[in-house]
């Protein structure tokens, strides 16, 4: 399955399928920015899903140990990946970055992030190390920058 084809699409499309239909879910609303933002989270099972006021999927994150990891096949990227895996499968990044220390969020490892045509991917690497953290899977909409 490629998480990645969920985005844009009803959150019902995900959350009838399975595993996710047998797991446990979280839901919260977020209504303290500019639009509403719901979240689903699978605490147990490492994954987050971040949906837009009309419940479609906007971002996907796929954690490796956070939340008890994800655990599951995709095609997107396996998790179990490591940096120049990553960079062999999608070439040049769009962006990247080493790690960082930031005042309020902490020290966090070096990403990578990849515009492609339909979505974007950004992974996380654990700090000191090129193992994935986090698998992020966004539409354009979601970047945390918007390209000229």
């Amino acid at each position: 399955m490629k998480l990645s084809s969920f985005i844009g699409k009803s959150i019902d499309s995900l959350l009838e399928k399975k595993p996710f239909s047998d797991w446990n879910l979280e839901k919260s609303l977020d209504d303290e920015g500019e639009e509403l933002l719901y979240h689903y989270a699978f605490i147990e099972n490492g994954l987050e899903v971040r949906c837009n006021e009309d419940l479609k999927i906007c971002v996907i994150f796929i954690n490796s140990s956070e939340y008890g990891g994800f655990k599951e096949e995709f095609e997107d990227a396996p998790l179990t990946s490591e940096k120049s895996e990553v960079i062999n499968g999608f070439g040049a990044p769009t962006m990247s970055s080493g790690p960082v220390d930031h005042p309020i969020l902490g020290r966090s490892g070096a990403w990578d992030l990849f515009v492609l045509d339909d979505f974007a991917i950004h992974f996380q690497y654990k700090i000191g190390s090129e193992k994935i953290e986090r698998i992020t899977i966004m539409n354009h909409d979601s970047l945390p920058y918007q390209e000229d």
